[in-house]
């Protein structure tokens, strides 16, 4: 993998619901590469636990740590191109969304 950088989300949501754990399974895959794996504050995606940040760039959520493997660490080239375009719709939507309510 071409990053950096990995943070796990700690958030009130995604800490109690495996953080420790994949930022363990992370860095136990990645540490070799000098991928640095950290904790990271809250990143707002609480409804779709768990998240990582890629490079403070692209946010994948929706992993536990029983599919972090086959989510993300057995894909990532993929998984990260999938988040990428989810961000992607995410803010098309909103900006049609904000269009419409301020053409309204």
């Amino acid at each position: 993998m071409n990053c950096k950088k990995i943070g796990v989300c700690y958030g009130k949501t995604c800490g109690p619901a495996g953080a420790a754990s994949i930022k363990k399974i992370l860095e136990d895959t990645y540490s070799a590469q000098g991928i640095e794996v950290t904790e990271r504050l809250c990143c707002g995606r609480c409804k779709n636990n768990n998240s990582i940040v890629i490079d403070e760039d692209v946010t994948i959520s929706r992993l536990s740590p029983g599919t972090i493997k086959e989510r993300f660490i057995d894909r990532e080239d993929a998984a990260i191109a999938e988040a990428r375009e989810e961000e992607k719709r995410i803010r098309e939507e909103l900006d049609r969304a904000l269009d419409a309510d301020l053409l309204s």
